[in-house]
């Protein structure tokens, strides 16, 4: 039997949560045999798993010392100064 457009969508839906162990025993039977049914949505979920471990061995670089003194001061430029009590305010 040919899977029809809205298996496919519904697979596709699913996908990030069958390629993270998340779907119930039944869902993911009937979404191993749409797999075993669909080249099309076999290759969808095979690049998207080539995509999900591509991208969770990404490092993100660390902040230049420049760059966080860039950050600090912009907040500093939208961040209000606090309101002191008056005996505090020339500490």
């Amino acid at each position: 039997m040919q899977p029809t457009a809205p298996e496919c969508r519904r697979l596709q839906d699913a996908a990030s949560d069958y390629l993270d162990g998340c779907l119930p025993e039944g869902a993911r039977s009937t979404f191993e045999g749409h797999l075993q049914a669909c080249p099309s949505c076999h290759a969808f979920t095979g690049e998207l798993k080539a995509t999900v471990d591509l991208l969770s061995g990404l490092r993100e670089p660390a902040a230049t010392e420049w760059a966080k003194a860039e950050v600090l001061q912009s907040f500093g430029e939208y961040l209000p100064e606090p309101d002191l009590p008056e005996d505090l305010a020339d500490w």
